[in-house]
């Protein structure tokens, strides 16, 4: 009964194990550390500026004090060491998780391909079978490793908007509305990536299905010379493939370019606002 219930999410989850949840608490704990890198870094420059104007280092000053800035580069030495252990942890344990799970969904196929009749081998071709062991399951694997940064980004979003408030004030909600505004343009762009994708698969399914006819009945192909014709069925499918995948990488590369700048521009219009307010 539990396999007849079975999903794929629920064998995912059963082939990852514990190592995926103990990724995301790393996830949690590196995003924790990086908090602590401005935190640290201004208690640091405040300490340097006491100092040039003689509030630290008096006499009566307790040890703690009068060595703030030592102790403080000290934690923030030893943050970011941690950061990069656990960054570095993180990374392992998702791409390895994500590989796994490649794997047993390429397998599961397999072997359901295995026990198919021929009836329902008649309403599934080849290029849809390897579809799925190939391209489907490599989209699994790379979707596992991005899924601890959905909540992720939440996570620093309000933690970062809560050093910035803490320091600047109320202009920070500025660069909040910009990341807000943001959204629905990379949601069009990922929605035209799917959309890209679903397409492409079809063309992709004739020219798999199509190599695979003429490797099976290559002796009929090189009796009658039908080598020109196949040739040039599949090269049709592959070139309207190949424009297929060039429109995706051209979406992907902006929506990297646009996500990356992203973070800049929040920052230059929270400051330019403070500084326009203040």
């Amino acid at each position: 009964p539990d396999l007849e219930k079975a999903t794929v999410a629920t064998a995912a989850k059963y082939v990852m194990g514990k190592r995926f949840v103990l990724a995301g608490c790393l996830k949690a704990l590196n995003s924790c550390l990086q908090f602590t890198f401005p935190l640290l870094l201004n208690a640091i420059l405040r300490f340097i500026e006491e100092t040039q104007l003689g509030t630290v280092g008096k006499e009566d000053d307790p040890w703690h004090v009068t060595y703030r800035g030592y102790w403080m580069s000290a934690l923030l030495f030893v943050a970011m060491a941690a950061k990069a252990l656990t960054e570095n942890t993180y990374f392992h344990a998702v791409y390895r998780s994500g590989y796994q799970t490649r794997v047993a969904v390429s397998v599961a196929v397999y072997n359901k391909a295995l026990r198919m009749t021929g009836a329902e081998r008649n309403g599934t071709t080849l290029g849809e079978l390897i579809n799925l062991m190939q391209v489907d399951a490599t989209k699994i694997e790379m979707f596992v490793p991005q899924f601890h940064v959905v909540w992720d980004g939440l996570l620093q979003i309000f933690g970062y908007m809560t050093i910035l408030y803490l320091q600047i004030g109320w202009p920070c909600f500025a660069g909040l509305v910009v990341m807000i505004l943001a959204g629905p343009m990379q949601g069009i762009i990922m929605k035209k990536l799917y959309g890209q994708n679903r397409m492409m698969a079809k063309y992709t399914d004739a020219r798999v299905k199509t190599t695979n006819e003429a490797v099976q009945g290559i002796r009929c192909v090189k009796m009658y010379t039908w080598e020109d014709s196949f040739q040039e069925v599949i090269s049709g499918s592959r070139s309207v493939e190949l424009k297929f995948l060039s429109t995706v990488a051209y979406l992907r590369g902006f929506s990297r370019a646009y996500m990356s700048a992203l973070p800049g521009v929040v920052a230059v219009v929270s400051f330019a606002v403070y500084a326009v307010a203040y």
